[in-house]
């Protein structure tokens, strides 16, 4: 009761002033009604949420890969890595300390009642279920969606003042991947959802990042085209240790609702991260290749799975084709016939001399 009695002072006094005042509008009234519903829950509704939470990221921590006996390694911090709650950090000694927000506990139960699907996966307005992708119209508008001349070779879209049919990039680094797709250039919008689900936590937008790639694909070739085409979708690993920081690997989450919606086969055990790597953002071309090189390796206990086999590789963003070189390179080293890849947003036909 008293928990309850703590929620309700401070916010309800200024969630009244906003339902008086003239200058709010409808819409922002809804929302502050529903704000209200929230604080008058009960402490232990509010409880019984946490633990929920907090017993789905146990689940997810052993499943990435810890050992149940040694129990977990990790404090828990407030995010919304896993919708509404906690994620486990790395740190060594078991254990050390759990702490929690007042305002993970609201954001908890707001999702139970106000689902995030109802906002824009770019600029978060409220909208509704009929979107396109869960993209309001202003962003809808305002994505670079590929729609041009693309490279024949990496799929992103040409500029205008390039004449041919390769990319620059293209032109100058010799690839080991056999031909991309892409969805959208990289701009603005792009960089605000593709930042949202990496690096806020937002795994709800993973799905409408699938769906986008699914039609992107499926404007290529029909459903049975592509299961004659490929024979894995491999989404490109990230370390265990930034898996176990972030929770997730948001490729793996985009990945499983592409292929629930292409029907090829998805596998994420086949290749793993062998080592961490600097952020790319603030690398060269050349720099990024040798900070990727030997950072990725086949399974051994799976190698017979890639054998003779066609596979797709799907990623969030494609820039120079460092990351997706060097997994094509590993996975035709250990015996697969051919490696595609497709990714959300590319990075621009940047003009250079001919």
């Amino acid at each position: 009761m008293r928990l309850k009695k703590q929620l309700q002072r401070p916010e309800r006094k200024k969630l009244k002033q906003n339902l008086k005042s003239p200058r709010v509008s409808r819409l922002m009234k809804t929302q502050t009604l529903m704000q209200m519903r929230l604080l008058q829950a009960s402490a232990e509704g509010i409880k019984a949420i946490i633990h929920h939470k907090m017993l789905h990221v146990i689940t997810e921590s052993y499943d990435a890969g810890r050992d149940p006996e040694a129990g977990v390694p990790a404090i828990m911090k407030s995010t919304r890595a896993i919708p509404g709650a906690f994620v486990f950090t790395e740190r060594r000694g078991g254990m050390k300390n759990m702490t929690y927000t007042i305002r993970s506990l609201i954001r908890s139960g707001l999702d139970l009642i106000y689902p995030p699907g109802l906002y824009c996966i770019c600029c978060g307005k409220i909208i509704d279920t009929t979107r396109t992708y869960r993209l309001c119209n202003d962003c809808m508008e305002g994505m670079k969606w590929i729609d041009g001349r693309t490279c024949r070779r990496c799929g992103r879209q040409l500029s205008v003042l390039n004449p041919g049919e390769i990319c620059f990039n293209c032109r100058e680094h010799p690839h080991s991947f056999d031909t991309g797709y892409t969805c959208t250039e990289y701009g603005t919008h792009e960089r605000a959802i593709v930042f949202s689900l990496k690096y806020d936590g937002r795994t709800d937008i993973a799905p409408a990042i699938g769906e986008i790639m699914a039609d992107r694909i499926m404007a290529e070739f029909s459903i049975d085209e592509l299961k004659k085409k490929y024979d894995l979708v491999l989404p490109v690993p990230v370390h265990r240790s930034k898996r176990l920081r972030r929770g997730y690997n948001q490729a793996d989450l985009i990945a499983e609702e592409f292929c629930r919606r292409t029907g090829l086969h998805l596998d994420d055990d086949i290749l793993v991260r062998t080592r961490e790597t600097h952020i790319m953002r603030s690398l060269g071309p050349d720099a990024r290749r040798e900070n990727i090189r030997g950072a990725f390796a086949v399974r051994k206990r799976r190698l017979s799975d890639i054998e003779g086999r066609n596979i797709l590789l799907t990623d969030d963003i494609y820039t120079t084709g460092a990351t997706v070189d060097e997994l094509a390179r590993v996975l035709k080293d250990n015996g697969a016939a051919r490696t595609d890849f497709l990714a959300f947003a590319a990075g621009a036909d940047i003009v250079k001399s001919f």
